[in-house]
């Protein structure tokens, strides 16, 4: 599922479910968002995930109605 909407300047935004296979690029960006301030729930180092494992919990959400992935 997805949602596009048209920006100001001219450009397109598309806002559009996580899968699978975009497990390593959530992991490097959680990565990134935890080492930019003190105020998250996890300090840099404490976010150990697999993409496997990434994979799977994306898989998980995807594939089951009752569940939703922020």
């Amino acid at each position: 599922m997805f949602n596009r909407h048209q920006l100001k300047d001219g450009r397109q935004l598309i806002i559009r479910d996580a899968l699978p296979p975009d497990a390593k690029a959530l992991i490097v960006h959680a990565n990134a968002v935890i080492s930019e301030t003190n105020f998250t729930t996890r300090a840099p180092g404490e976010f150990e995930i697999t993409v496997e494992q990434e994979r799977q919990n994306l898989k998980t959400y995807f594939d089951t109605d009752n569940k939703l992935f922020i």
